[in-house]
C-alpha cells in the first residue's frame, strides 16, 4: 500500500477551505505534530483506527488516503 495522505492534505490546503491546521489536526488525533509529520511524509504508518479518524476529519474516504499496489 502506498500512502496518499501527503497529496490529500496538500490538495485540501490548496483548495483554501482548510478548517484545521496541522497542529490542530495532530491534537485532534491525539498524536504529536512530529508523528503527524512522519505520517504525512510516509516515514510512519498509522494504525487502522488513526486512519479512520484522519479520513473522517479530512472528510475523505479511507480509499482516498491509500492506494493498494500489488507487488
Amino acid at each position: 500500500m502506498r500512502s496518499r495522505i501527503k497529496s490529500v492534505i496538500a490538495a485540501i490546503e490548496d483548495e483554501g477551505n482548510v478548517k484545521i491546521n496541522r497542529q490542530e489536526l495532530a491534537a485532534t488525533l491525539d498524536i504529536t505534530p512530529v508523528y503527524l509529520s512522519n505520517i504525512i511524509s510516509g516515514k510512519k504508518v498509522p494504525n487502522t483506527e488513526l486512519v479512520f479518524k484522519l479520513a473522517k476529519i479530512l472528510e475523505r474516504k479511507v480509499d482516498d488516503l491509500y492506494i493498494y499496489e500489488e507487488e
